[in-house]
């Protein structure tokens, strides 16, 4: 908690402003990305701000298991807490990510699938 207040405190309004507008940027941009997976399946058509589910066409635990070998923190899986999902992924994208990042992560994904 008073690592968060400080944070805030030193961003002031201008700078958290730019840190929401870079972490709403950086989850379309890895919606954009996964959405050129054929596997993917985008389950809620809705505004975001830094987080995205998304439809896997493998079970979630299989892709976030071989994601994690590839030194990848894959999401969450939403499969057991909304089952009428089926195979949900939540992803989050904050302002710390890059576009190798999210280039990255679209690749290990990608990897995942195929070997799930």
């Amino acid at each position: 908690m008073t690592a968060a207040t400080i944070y805030l405190a030193l961003l002031g309004a201008e700078g958290l402003e730019r840190v929401a507008q870079a972490s709403h940027h950086n989850i379309r941009e890895l919606a954009q990305a996964t959405s050129k997976l054929g596997s993917i399946e985008r389950v809620f058509n809705r505004p975001v701000f830094h987080e995205k589910v998304l439809r896997l066409n493998k079970p979630v635990a299989k892709v976030l298991e071989h994601m994690a070998k590839n030194g990848v923190l894959g999401g969450f899986d939403l499969s057991a807490d909304y089952p009428e999902l089926g195979n949900a992924l939540l992803v989050c994208c904050t302002e710390t990510k890059t576009s190798d990042d999210i280039a990255r992560y679209v690749a290990a994904l990608d990897h995942a699938l195929m070997e799930a």
